[in-house]
């Protein structure tokens, strides 16, 4: 099973920053619409903090992050030619800022890892994240988040590799780092977790990848709420482990309450609810449910068809009768 999606977080939060700073309130504004996972606003509010500082030399490091969230942001909706364009610009700048080489290279580094492994670039992608885990690992600083989300993504790297043990050293270190490391972002930690649920599915390891899952998402709960709609990742893949290992009362759940968490928020990413949604129709046909699958099955049809030509969907993890 493959994880639909990771949203890896800047901890910008903790630069020093002037809290009237209309830059801070635009980049608050993104996150949040991020982890609501309405990433259209969020590449827009992350490009009117661009806008704010691009020609002010004195805030470049607000720049980069800033550029940086406007990349996170479309590859999340899959418009991946823009993101790398964001990236690249970003690393430009760093290095023509005399960066090059430093944590904010490295930082860069990762999220152009996390591009290629979009795109399917696997090589590329393990020459950036090894670069970054090198440039943070020579800096002595410890363990950071940083590391730990280059950690995280080279995992990813390893797994369509098939070295799964290895996949899982590094997997277990970014999680280890998340749990102890001050001032994370609270939504790396779930995703980490459930990256390993996906993991331990490709291991051939069900039960411990359902525990892994069930884990994800009680974090989630306790840091965003029962209704928060970052949980319908984890209830997706949660209620297809459960399908897989027999649980069938406990997929039902997990299905109808990412549907109920999707129908609430009407800004949540269309190319995500309608994945989650051929997801939870195929669990319905596949126990029997045979009409209203076909309701589901045709509604999720009808947003992909409504999807803009330069946004790919997320690939679904679909259940299939035997």
């Amino acid at each position: 099973m493959r994880l639909m999606f990771a949203l890896i977080t800047l901890p910008w939060v903790a630069c020093v920053l002037q809290a009237s700073d209309e830059w801070v309130r635009w980049m608050e504004r993104g996150h949040l619409e991020l982890t609501c996972l309405d990433f259209s606003s969020a590449a827009g509010s992350y490009q009117n903090a661009v806008r704010l500082i691009e020609d002010d030399p004195s805030r470049t490091s607000d720049l980069l992050l800033s550029l940086n969230a406007v990349a996170m942001a479309h590859k999340q909706m899959g418009r991946l030619a823009e993101s790398e364009r964001e990236s690249l610009r970003a690393l430009e700048i760093a290095k023509s800022a005399g960066l090059g080489g430093g944590s904010t290279h490295a930082y860069l580094l990762s999220n152009l890892g996390a591009i290629e492994i979009i795109r399917g670039a696997y090589g590329k992608a393990r020459q950036h994240l090894a670069e970054a885990i090198e440039i943070d690992s020579r800096g002595r600083r410890g363990e950071t988040t940083q590391l730990a989300v280059a950690r995280q993504l080279l995992s990813q790297v390893v797994a369509h590799e098939g070295k799964y043990d290895e996949a899982e050293i590094l997997l277990k270190q970014a999680i280890a780092t998340l749990r102890v490391i001050p001032g994370a972002p609270l939504d790396l930690l779930p995703f980490a977790l459930d990256g390993l649920g996906s993991l331990h599915d490709a291991q051939g390891r069900p039960q411990e990848s359902l525990a892994a899952f069930q884990d994800a998402l009680a974090l989630f709960e306790k840091t965003f709420g029962s209704d928060h709609p970052i949980l319908v990742l984890t209830l997706n893949n949660l209620g297809v482990q459960s399908t897989k290992t027999g649980h069938i009362p406990e997929a039902r759940a997990a299905f109808a309450r990412a549907a109920a968490i999707l129908d609430h928020y009407e800004k949540t990413d269309p190319a995500t609810a309608a994945s989650i949604l051929s997801n939870y129709a195929a669990f319905l046909h596949l126990t029997g449910s045979q009409e209203q699958g076909t309701v589901l099955a045709r509604r999720a049809a009808s947003i992909r068809v409504a999807l803009p030509v330069d946004i790919s969907k997320l690939e679904p993890v679909t259940l299939k009768p035997k």
